[in-house]
């Protein structure tokens, strides 16, 4: 009895601090389930759109998808801050790709650089924040394994964790 005492206060302390690390990396907050499904939404589309542009860059022969990332930085809307020096050019997107399509691409540049409070400017800042957003993602995979065996939703779990 005393052992699942402290398996469960150990799961609560590890499953918690993961939960403040994962909400402090977001822009926006989880006020109710729905918010907590959106943001885990959000997250699974973002490590799609990481993995599509690692095959656009080997499409291109390209070694680097930190270059296409950049590429759609400066094509899009938040790429376009005056304090910002985006190298732009060296991937020529628009012989390969359909305007529609780019314009897609550059609305999920905009979605990361929204949902993270992490500079993404670059293919190193890109890793972090691909590493940010698996974190993130196995977290919110935990979350609703844990909220399923109490019977609860995830958010009503996090404010349990966060209470705790």
């Amino acid at each position: 009895m005393l052992q699942r005492q402290f398996e469960v206060l150990v799961l609560y302390v590890t499953v918690n601090r993961q939960a403040l690390q994962v909400e402090n990396m977001f822009r926006c907050a989880m006020r109710d389930n729905d918010d907590v499904k959106r943001v885990h939404d959000r997250v699974q589309e973002l490590l799609q759109f990481i993995d599509e542009l690692k095959r656009l860059a080997k499409f291109l022969g390209l070694g680097n998808h930190g270059l296409v990332f950049q590429e759609l930085l400066g094509l899009s809307n938040s790429g376009n801050k005056k304090e910002e020096s985006i190298i732009t050019g060296l991937v020529k997107l628009d012989q390969y790709l359909e305007p529609d399509r780019i314009a897609q691409l550059c609305r999920h540049v905009d979605d990361l650089r929204m949902l993270l409070r992490l500079k993404v400017q670059d293919g190193s800042d890109l890793q972090t924040a691909a590493k940010t957003l698996r974190d993130s993602y196995h977290f919110f995979v935990s979350l609703q394994r844990h909220a399923e065996e109490k019977g609860t939703t995830c958010y009503e779990f996090l404010e349990q964790l966060r209470q705790f």
